[in-house]
């Protein structure tokens, strides 16, 4: 009976340490699938805005990296973040724009898509919309979902090794006449490297639309998160499902 008990004793010992080992493998792993981003220039950007608004800086967000006509699922451009949230048949008010896109003119741009390490199923299919983030500014936080590619200058082809890798995003170098210009030493004003929505950007500040346009940036961090992770809030009254409408 002695052998016995100090079996089990030590048996139980090794299943305790493996059990523990796993949890921690388990941590790391998903460390490692969604590091943050830390100090993050973040702005706002309206959905479906006219290129002539006062809020959309001069571009037009009419089309989206994935619809062509992005107020027709917004219900309207989201102008100050004002949308009920829970108007019916209407995309989510919590939405972001990252720089990475997984298509271009030619179709499916595969290096971006094998980066983020999320499959397709067919060649038509985002990899990229409608991912979730979690957007951190102080002590609180935000859910969102990916709905447009950007902050870009004209000649950008993305920066996924900033958004899926652990680079510094290219933005940070700034911009000068609206182009990327990493030579020149006096290109040193920061650009962002997120955009989020009026609503997201209210709803972590506190502030009124009207301050958050005086505002205009803060710095955040960011990490993917799946979508079973995502907590309840108003992030999840209206979910979009929706996949590019071309």
């Amino acid at each position: 009976m002695h052998l016995r008990n100090k079996w089990l004793r030590q048996h139980s010992i090794q299943v305790g340490a493996a059990a523990v080992a796993l949890v921690i493998i388990g941590v790391m792993v998903l460390f490692l699938r969604t590091p943050w981003h830390d100090d993050i220039i973040t702005t706002f950007e309206n959905g479906g805005a006219p290129e002539q608004s006062a809020a959309d800086m001069g571009i037009s967000n009419v089309p989206s990296a994935w619809y062509t006509d992005w107020p027709k699922h917004l219900c309207g451009a989201d102008m100050d973040g004002s949308r009920a949230l829970n108007a019916p048949n209407c995309d989510n008010m919590f939405y972001f724009a990252l720089p990475c896109p997984d298509f271009d003119e030619s179709g499916q741009i595969a290096a971006n898509i094998n980066q983020s390490g999320w499959a397709v199923k067919s060649e038509q299919e985002s990899a990229f919309k409608n991912k979730w983030i979690q957007v951190e500014y102080g002590d609180k936080s935000v859910y969102l979902q990916w709905e447009d590619v950007g902050p870009l200058a004209p000649t950008s082809k993305g920066d996924c090794d900033y958004v899926f890798g652990d680079n510094r995003p290219a933005q940070e170098k700034g911009l000068k006449d609206g182009v990327n210009n990493d030579d020149d030493p006096t290109n040193d004003v920061p650009n962002s490297a997120l955009d989020i929505s009026p609503q997201a950007f209210m709803f972590l500040t506190g502030q009124t639309f009207a301050q958050v346009f005086d505002q205009g940036q803060i710095k955040t961090r960011w990490r993917f998160v799946d979508a079973e992770d995502v907590p309840d809030g108003p992030w999840k009254i209206n979910v979009t499902m929706s996949p590019p409408d071309w």
